[in-house]
């Protein structure tokens, strides 16, 4: 048992082999996305600029209800949301290094990224961002309780934006990994089984697929809260 979780867990190494030791996992995934590339990419047409068209749209609407007067903030989102998307995406291939899945790319993408809104915003209105560790009309005996309290509270928000997209990529993996499990396992039992569980994978590497892309669009779209505060 110890040595299944083990084994399970290499998924998550930066070796070559991506953890993934069956010649045969790499065939039924590998062909999977084989399939999406040649045969979906006449469906998707133009539909990846619509869903740019889309991003712009909604961080435009995001900044211009909010006043946010940070120049090229829009553009800095969007390429953070494509970043992110693909390198997503790119973790799902058998053999690739899935960055997102690394405690260090997420707390780096996630603290670069609020430490950049800091120091913009503060050349752009440092009284907005100073007065933002006062609240207002606090007791001016707890002012400087409040001030610490404010400060960690800011602090912290990178650490949960970079969690959030490391727990729900490692999750995503790890059913991954364990559904592959399953196709080996079912290979030595009956084709039936076999065939049940790599139409089960597929499904559940499609729908991975879909969850790389709200991860990706809820990091931009926290980023821009943050920013809009």
């Amino acid at each position: 048992m110890s040595s299944m979780v083990l084994s399970i867990f290499q998924i998550f190494d930066s070796g070559v082999s991506g953890g993934f030791s069956s010649s045969v996992l790499l065939w039924v995934v590998g062909a999977w996305f084989l399939f999406l590339i040649f045969f979906s990419s006449s469906a998707w047409g133009n539909r990846f600029f619509v869903v740019l068209e889309h991003l712009f749209s909604v961080f435009s609407k995001l900044y211009g209800r909010g006043g946010g007067s940070l120049v090229g903030l829009c553009h800095f989102l969007v390429s953070l949301c494509i970043i992110i998307l693909f390198l997503n995406w790119g973790s799902l291939v058998p053999g690739v290094v899935g960055w997102t899945s690394q405690l260090v790319f997420p707390l780096m993408m996630g603290f670069s990224s609020w430490s950049a809104l800091m120091v913009v915003g503060s050349f752009e209105d440092w009284e907005h961002v100073v007065g933002g560790f006062t609240p207002v009309g606090a007791p001016l005996v707890a002012v400087p309780f409040l001030v610490w309290v404010e400060v960690v509270s800011k602090v912290v928000r990178p650490i949960t934006l970079s969690v959030r997209l490391l727990v729900n990529m490692v999750g995503g993996h790890l059913i991954l990994s364990l559904c592959g499990v399953m196709v080996l396992l079912m290979m030595s039992a009956s084709v039936v089984g076999w065939l049940f569980f790599c139409f089960f994978l597929m499904f559940v590497s499609l729908f991975e697929m879909v969850v790389c892309f709200l991860q990706a669009y809820v990091f931009g779209l926290l980023v821009g809260l943050y920013a809009e505060e």
